[in-house]
């Protein structure tokens, strides 16, 4: 997973892409099984094969160039920043995000993106090989049905997710019954079973994904 954060100012763009060292050991000329120092990924060739892996523009529109880019190790010294700046001719009210070359490097990426205005947050989004163009409105939230539709495709794209749903369909269908002599166990009704197990996954998609903007926001502003 790589972090891509980008703040809109009417047509320029300010875009940092977070990496771990271990990404990059290609421009370093190491084996792929490399692990490198965070000193050692912090260079300009680093830095130019990173920023290779987005295309930025306004939608409609072409790509617009790129600065010079930069490499610098994150607040904890742990992961490289790398940070450059896009200016284009439109404005970026609406913009194109072209992850063709960062999927070209693997597709099994995925990329968790936040678009804002300066000093303003923004709802992430991930981005993954199957549609790797994204266009965004910068500050755009995802609004209750954007939520809902996250969670589903979140839960959907992994097994284990799927498995933990029919768990708990599993479990939440059952009920204790008290009413008698003697307690038993029973099962809800089948529209009572889904609304239960929808409370429940909303109780948990919701403040997990809340939690990761917040953080995410907390990064870039470092």
């Amino acid at each position: 997973v790589k972090y891509v954060d980008i703040t809109i100012d009417g047509a320029r763009a300010q875009v940092q892409l977070t990496v771990a060292p271990g990404d990059v050991t290609e421009p370093l000329g190491l084996p792929p099984d490399a692990r490198p120092a965070v000193a050692e990924a912090t260079t300009s060739a680093v830095a130019a094969y990173v920023a290779r892996w987005l295309a930025l523009g306004p939608d409609p529109g072409e790509p617009c160039p790129a600065a010079h880019p930069r490499a610098r190790p994150d607040a904890d010294a742990r992961f490289v920043v790398v940070a450059w700046d896009v200016a284009c001719p439109a404005d970026l009210a609406r913009l194109t995000l072209d992850f063709r070359a960062f999927f070209a490097v693997d597709q099994r990426h995925e990329a968790i993106v936040t678009v804002h205005a300066p000093g303003a947050p923004g709802d992430a989004v991930v981005v993954r090989a199957v549609e790797p163009i994204l266009r965004v409105r910068a500050g755009e939230t995802l609004g209750l049905g954007g939520w809902i539709a996250a969670g589903i495709e979140h839960i959907w794209d992994g097994r284990d997710h799927v498995s933990f749903v029919l768990a708990l369909l599993l479990v939440v269908m059952l009920v204790r019954d008290r009413s008698g002599r003697f307690e038993r166990w029973t099962t809800r009704a089948p529209l009572a079973t889904l609304r239960r197990t929808a409370t429940i996954i909303t109780a948990f998609t919701v403040p997990r994904r809340s939690a990761g903007s917040a953080c995410r926001a907390a990064w870039s502003s470092r």
